[in-house]
């Protein structure tokens, strides 16, 4: 399912896969394509097989909410950018670790997730076939189409 929308973070889509989100950003940077975000709170326990799984994704942002435990030198051994973030909402979270990523395609996980194979195979053809739909909206009762702009004075 794909839902289109245009907000001031520039997020144009949001894929929802069994819980798993991938966001469509449109950052005007072209040099890497995947990034994930995992946001984790002492979670040593679980977020190596996490890490293990997306490391063919071309940046992993961890945004820590507090850990006591070694998950920041867990993720750090595995190349993530890490960063800290106390306080704040789950909302908070996820928007932190958007502003810290530089790929076109964001995928967030939790600390107790994993890419599997097949999902891993999923997303990479998702990306690699993905078009964004023409738009069709209603504004003031009149049909309008981005295929063909409308100016107001």
């Amino acid at each position: 399912m794909i839902f289109i929308s245009g907000n001031s973070a520039g997020v144009h889509g949001v894929i929802n896969y069994q819980y798993i989100d991938v966001l469509v950003v449109d950052k005007m940077k072209k040099d890497l394509n995947i990034s994930v975000v995992i946001i984790a709170k002492n979670e040593e326990k679980k977020i190596i097989d996490c890490l293990k799984s997306v490391l063919w994704c071309d940046e992993i942002v961890v945004i820590d909410t507090g850990s006591v435990d070694k998950t920041i030198n867990l993720a750090k051994r595995y190349k993530a950018k890490v960063y800290k973030f106390t306080g704040g909402s789950y909302e908070d979270w996820r928007n932190e670790g958007l502003r810290n990523t530089k790929g076109k395609w964001v995928l967030y996980l939790d600390a107790d997730e994993r890419v599997t194979q097949e999902l891993r195979n999923e997303i990479s053809k998702l990306i690699s076939n993905f078009q964004f739909p023409r738009l069709r909206q209603s504004f003031g009762g009149q049909a309008i189409s981005n295929e063909h702009p409308v100016a107001y004075a």
